[in-house]
């Protein structure tokens, strides 16, 4: 009787004992999975601002690039569309002071209660989401610079990045 209860102590300590390391392990592999993570979320973190402040960066070197290029009031569908396809943004659109947004095609949609519109006319610079584009209903994030002619705003250039191309880049 007396060998029965320290064989059942004996498994009784080896089980607990097992249990005990188990989620010692356990603990130790959450803790590492959470440090994993957080490393992962902060390394996405920055590429998302690296992009985004590259992003904003070519639509300001592309609104100065159209005002130089300009020779009167307006929008340039041909300069619109060659600076379209020398970009990385899928959809390059001008704004004018009435917001109408112009389209490579000619195309025209009025955007004048759009926020990025409203704020770009006050000299803005803007990153915006639209969640579905009044042109051709996809979702698109945005970048907005003002167009200056004669040291006075014409319109907004914005360049548009579309859910594709935005999986692409944080791959």
């Amino acid at each position: 009787n007396k060998f029965f209860l320290i064989t059942i102590s004996f498994l009784l300590f080896i089980a607990l004992l097992m249990v005990h390391l188990n989620y010692k392990n356990y603990k130790r592999a959450m803790e590492y999975i959470s440090s994993y993570v957080s490393q992962v979320v902060e390394t996405t973190s920055d590429h998302i601002k690296d992009v985004i402040s590259d992003k904003m960066e070519t639509i300001d070197s592309i609104g100065i690039l159209y005002s130089s290029n300009i020779s009167e009031k307006g929008v340039d569908i041909s300069l619109l569309s060659v600076l379209e396809e020398s970009t990385e943004f899928d959809r390059l659109r001008f704004i004018d002071l009435d917001g109408v947004d112009y389209t490579t095609t000619g195309e025209t949609v009025d955007v004048s209660d759009r926020e990025y519109f409203i704020e770009g006319l006050k000299g803005n610079h803007k990153v915006f989401e639209i969640s579905e584009s009044r042109v051709d209903k996809e979702r698109y994030i945005g970048f907005s610079s003002p167009v200056y002619y004669n040291d006075e705003i014409l319109g907004l250039i914005i360049g548009f990045i579309n859910q594709d191309s935005i999986s692409k880049i944080l791959k």
